[in-house]
């Protein structure tokens, strides 16, 4: 199983999310479009995916998603895009997406957050509940 799926046309993008994966050692399959991302998803299993909503096709971003909801073990998804209507974000909640993330000015810090609340729920699941909370109380103070 892989990490992270990180789809975006936008190389700018691609960049900022590997960077902030990176930042909490966890590998990415980075891809630039829609059709890349499903035949990556086919191919191999991921616990998160990052795509963009707008890639130049009809629906690209929710294509995607539709696809991860098609794995055996659905990845946990966030959405990165432009502009958001109500419609698509109703839409794209309603699919199971769990973070929505507005470009062209993507706050990094958002970007680790969606990534380090991932991490904390690894963490959860494999050891003890009053660690994880010990953790995440740790976290919060310092912030």
């Amino acid at each position: 199983m892989n990490d992270i799926l990180i789809v975006d046309d936008d190389k700018h993008c691609r960049d900022i999310f590997s960077i902030a994966v990176a930042t909490y050692g966890y590998s990415a399959t980075v891809v630039a479009d829609a059709s890349s991302a499903i035949r990556c998803l086919s191919a191999d299993s991921f616990r998160l995916v990052i795509t963009d909503l707008d890639m130049g096709g009809k629906d690209d971003g929710f294509r995607v998603i539709a696809a991860a909801r098609q794995c055996v073990s659905p990845p946990r998804v966030c959405l990165v895009s432009g502009s958001v209507s109500p419609e698509d974000r109703k839409r794209a909640i309603d699919m199971g997406v769990e973070w929505i993330i507005e470009k062209p000015h993507v706050n990094f810090q958002k970007v680790l957050d969606a990534v380090f609340g991932y991490s904390l729920i690894e963490i959860r699941q494999r050891w003890h509940p009053l660690l994880w909370l010990y953790l995440y109380l740790i976290t919060v103070i310092s912030i």
